[in-house]
């Protein structure tokens, strides 16, 4: 049986995955923050980014251009990213 996870749910995970690596990162801050947090608020600096981006690709398949990092400042806008990457490719 397949269990399907929602694109804002695996960003998620991998956000925390990421903070766990990053000791800039604080965990609580990222679990009580909002969708519309900018990620620089979070503490997610262009390193951690660039770290999220690649673990959607190693781990998920989800291929996505760095540049993406330059228009998704949000959790929510990272989500929009996502699902429009796995539409072009469906």
């Amino acid at each position: 049986m397949t269990v399907q996870v929602s694109s804002k749910q695996l960003l998620a995970t991998v956000l925390r995955q990421v903070a766990g690596d990053d000791d800039a990162i604080d965990a609580a801050t990222l679990d009580a923050a909002g969708d519309e947090t900018l990620f620089e608020d979070l503490g997610f600096d262009s390193i951690a980014l660039l770290e999220v981006l690649n673990r959607l690709k190693r781990e998920h398949g989800i291929a996505l251009d760095d540049d993406v990092l330059e228009q998704a400042l949000t959790p929510a806008q990272l989500v929009s990213a996502i699902d429009e990457e796995l539409r072009d490719v469906a």
